[in-house]
């Protein structure tokens, strides 16, 4: 199944040009989204995590990530 990122539409999972049927994965895939590594970070700084409809706070997966990224503001 081919996936790209909703927001900047870069390819997150393809299917391998010589081998049909066989599909790659970027590091960039964040599972179970339809959103890139890179477009996750920056929702996350720019989104209160209670108004959030990825994760769901206080359970987010991310908060490790939001709070990585928001010190380096």
């Amino acid at each position: 199944m081919k996936k790209n990122c909703k927001f900047c539409g870069c390819k997150m999972v393809w299917e391998n040009p010589h081998i049909p049927g066989h599909f790659h994965a970027s590091s960039r895939d964040v599972e179970d989204w339809h959103i890139c590594h890179e477009c996750m970070v920056e929702h996350c700084c720019q989104t209160t995590c209670l108004g959030c409809e990825y994760g769901k706070y206080p359970d987010c997966r991310f908060l490790e990530m939001k709070r990585h990224n928001m010190k380096k503001d």
